[in-house]
């Protein structure tokens, strides 16, 4: 919602800057989102001196800011400042008043945004008095000889003019508070908080426009709503207030628009509102009837339409509510409340005319103005929706004397059942951390329409208004009364509430852990607990640590003895695993998942349940020849996630040894050690498993932590060190390993043997195939060279790698060259 400052400001009848409302709005809930200063009080709208006409079209000047610049000269200008002035410059990014040019297209809501210099255009405009907001004369502003070029006009100008500049405010209205969608709610806010009187309501004086002698009878049928009605009469045809149409253009309203105007139909019965008005009063060159409904909508948040009414009828009986029988046309504009397209508005038309006394009957041409908002809202003393009607016909009586007003009708439509809610005004007290009285507390509720009436020693029975759905409880009836009593009259003080207890370390742990292998590409996913107990015998008679205990699960109304299914309690989490990665792969040629939960071991006594990190990488075989060496790849990858996870719970040393287990491949098993105790397991599914889960033609990398045995190693302490100087060398050395040589002995070797320069040392591949003498493996490792004082040169890099070599050969492995076609990978030296 666009505001300007000085509009609101006219509410309240005194002057106020726009910090100081947006404190005020910000105590009452309302959020201002920006602050737009225009004009002179734009920052970027600088004091330059003329220079000269750098093309002699009279659309350019050339001034000094203090470095010459060529800036656009507006049209309307009738003559250039004298070369050696000092004048008002826009530079790019300003934003000026432009109410008069609201056709032009650098022009948006009255406001002229200066563009930044393009090739062939100028940077910048000379700005009139009427740009700045001084007054409406198109001619240069200027500024003292001695000003500094490049100042802000607004430290040049005098004090007085300044503060009464315009600036827009950028407001975000509560959806709780419909209230505060209009100027007098706003008003009336900052009224209570800044300590004086609240606005006046701006109805006509009565000595604007002549009384007439008619009454509107109004009825509401729609639960919740209020309406307000008055006829209008002798509203002149070319009736306009241009007064209002700078605000209206700054407040992000289109005044020339077709307004919420209705024509009658000619038909005798109930008539609504779907089209332009006949007759001078609602036509299109209407303008001043227009304005005066936009103005009245803005400034109290109801909505508000028009209807003529015939040439010497009775006045009309008014019913609102019920399905709008027309196609109502909301008001357009960004207003915060359009009309609702279901309500309709129905003028009983009487055609008893002669019974009537001419005093009794409308003039013509007359209007029927109506405003609608919710039931039960008063501020001020005032209902919204009749001081619209009212702020209309003084408009209007304002601008034309001769116009005629009849007085303001006012209903309300049923009553809806209020909810009560109980306050404690005690417990109130305590959580606010100030005592409020009872009287206090329902005096400021009943500045949101609540009821509230004694209940019991130190309580309040609140009937909230039905405009408030939000107040649901006690707690928010608090909260509102902390906004209603304003946020700096609460004292500052330490809450009572204990504060909360610090997290588990172990639950941050095990946290990091998971985070870390999600980070390496795993999808986690989730399985039942509890699962159905018909697993295959093959799989339960090799795995049987992977399966739990059966529980007998009876039917409705089935005897104990006879058990409709059976179900188990998981003690591993890589079954589940394992059915979740088979779907996978019906699907996709390669699927990367893991799952933390807990499984249950009956074997551990009271405390049966145990945390567990289970990781699996599986893929659809391809041809045989490179099922080996994928499983050895696939390995690798799912250690790289179990290393980050370990490193990550604060464990150090992690380690492999190989081993054999059941369930695994031979040969493809490991256990994982940190700190020395075994944590986990991982290896290769063994077919003959993947066979009877039905994922013939898959194969499967599993590994499973034990999270409780994890954490029970000491937490190592975060170490930060300092980002090398000088980036490193990298190589890669093969070697061929006999079976009965590790390869974590080979790595230890390698590591003491290049101590002085090793920065770190990967694994890059360990490869068993044909290609290789029997008995052997390959083993390719990368070397991280480098020192803190150069990057490392060419012979250094050869020795270390010749010592990492003799380390090597001295346990019993042989070194493989590129020219005895091994897999040398790339990026040596």
């Amino acid at each position: 919602m666009r505001i300007p400052l000085s509009w609101l400001t006219a509410f309240l009848g005194r002057e106020l800057s726009a910090r100081t409302v947006d404190d005020l709005l910000g105590e009452a809930g309302v959020t201002v989102t920006a602050v737009e200063p225009l004009g002179r009080l734009h920052p970027r709208v600088v004091a330059a001196r003329v220079l000269a006409d750098p093309g002699g079209s009279g659309r350019r000047l050339t001034v000094a800011l203090p470095e010459p610049q060529v800036v656009e000269v507006p049209a309307a200008l009738a003559r250039l400042p004298a070369p050696g002035s000092v004048v008002a410059v826009a530079l790019a990014g300003a934003r000026l008043l432009a109410i008069e040019d609201g056709g032009a297209p650098d022009v948006l809501h009255g406001v002229r945004k200066v563009a930044a210099a393009r090739r062939g255009a100028p940077g910048g405009r000379l700005c009139t008095r009427a740009d700045l907001g001084l007054d409406g004369a198109d001619e240069p502003c200027p500024l003292p000889a001695d000003a500094v070029l490049g100042e802000a006009v607004q430290l040049l100008l005098p004090v007085g003019a300044a503060a009464a500049a315009e600036e827009i405010l950028h407001v975000k209205v509560p959806a709780e508070l419909s209230h505060c969608r209009g100027l007098w709610g706003l008003a009336v806010e900052i009224a209570a908080r800044a300590g004086f009187e609240p606005p006046g309501t701006l109805a006509p004086r009565r000595s604007e426009g002549r009384l007439l002698p008619l009454t509107v009878p109004l009825a509401v049928t729609e639960p919740g709503l209020q309406a307000a009605a008055a006829l209008l009469s002798g509203l002149p045809a070319d009736l306009r207030l241009p007064a209002y149409d700078g605000r209206l253009a700054l407040a992000g309203i289109a005044p020339d628009e077709p307004a919420g105007t209705g024509e009658p139909s000619d038909a005798a019965g109930p008539v609504t509102g779907s089209g332009p008005a006949a007759g001078p009063a609602g036509s299109a060159e209407s303008a001043g009837l227009r304005s005066a409904l936009r103005i009245a909508q803005y400034e109290y948040g109801v909505q508000l339409r028009a209807y003529p009414v015939a040439a010497g009828a009775a006045p009309p009986e008014v019913t609102v509510g019920g399905p709008a029988e027309g196609a109502a046309v909301p008001l357009p504009g960004e207003l915060p409340v359009p009309w609702p397209e279901a309500l309709g508005v129905r003028l009983e038309r009487h055609l008893d005319q002669d019974r009537r006394r001419p005093a009794e009957r409308a003039p013509a041409p007359t209007l029927l103005v109506v405003a609608v908002g919710p039931a039960g809202l008063a501020l001020g003393g005032a209902a919204p929706a009749a001081l619209a009607v009212a702020r209309v016909a003084a408009l209007l009586c304002a601008a034309a004397p001769q116009v005629g007003r009849s007085a303001v009708a006012l209903a309300e439509g049923p009553a809806i059942a209020r909810r009560e809610i109980p306050l404690d005004v005690e417990e109130v007290a305590r959580l606010l951390g100030t005592s409020l009285s009872r009287a206090a507390c329902r005096s400021l509720l009943a500045r949101i329409g609540a009821q509230a009436r004694e209940s019991g020693e130190q309580g309040l029975l609140v009937a909230v208004p039905p405009f408030r759905p939000d107040l649901s409880g006690p707690a928010e009836l608090a909260t509102e009364l902390a906004r209603l009593h304003g946020y700096r009259a609460l004292p500052a003080t330490v809450p009572s509430d204990p504060v909360a207890p610090r997290r588990d370390r172990g639950r941050l742990r095990r946290e990091a852990a998971r985070d870390a292998v999600a980070r390496q590409g795993y999808r986690e996913v989730v399985c039942p607990a509890v699962r159905d107990g018909t697993v295959p015998e093959e799989l339960r008679s090799d795995a049987p640590h992977w399966y739990g205990q059966l529980l007998p699960v009876l039917g409705p109304g089935q005897p104990s003895g006879a058990p409709r299914a059976a179900l188990e309690v998981r003690r591993s989490l890589l079954p589940g695993l394992l059915a979740a990665a088979t779907a996978n792969l019906r699907l996709a040629r390669r699927c990367a998942l893991f799952e933390a939960g807990t499984v249950v071991l009956p074997e551990r006594g009271e405390e049966p349940e145990a945390g567990r990190l289970a990781v699996l990488l599986g893929r659809v075989d391809g041809p045989a020849g490179e099922r080996a060496e994928s499983n050895q790849q696939a390995v690798r990858e799912v250690a790289g996630a179990l290393r980050a996870a370990v490193l990550a719970a604060g464990a150090a040393g992690f380690t492999l040894v190989a081993a054999d287990f059941a369930g695994f491949q031979p040969g493809s098993g490991a256990l994982v050690l940190a700190d020395g105790a075994e944590v986990g397991r991982l290896g290769v599914l063994h077919p003959r498993l993947a066979r009877a889960a039905a994922a013939a033609g898959q194969s499967f990398a599993i590994a499973e932590l034990d999270l409780d045995a994890l954490l029970a190693a000491p937490e190592r302490p975060p170490l930060v060190t300092a980002p090398p100087r000088f980036p490193a060398v990298e190589h890669d050395l093969t070697f061929l390993l006999p079976g009965g040589l590790a390869v974590a002995q080979v790595l230890a070797a390698v590591r003491a043997a290049t101590a002085p320069l090793l920065r770190d040392l990967e694994v890059r591949s360990v490869y068993r195939g044909p290609q290789l003498p029997a008995g052997l493996r390959a083993l390719t490792v990368r070397l991280s060279l480098g020192t803190e004082r150069h990057t490392p040169l060419r012979p250094e890099v050869d020795e270390a790698c010749a010592r990492a070599t003799g380390a090597a050969t001295a346990l019993g492995a042989l070194r493989r060259a590129a020219e005895d076609g091994g897999p040398v990978a790339p990026g040596n030296g």
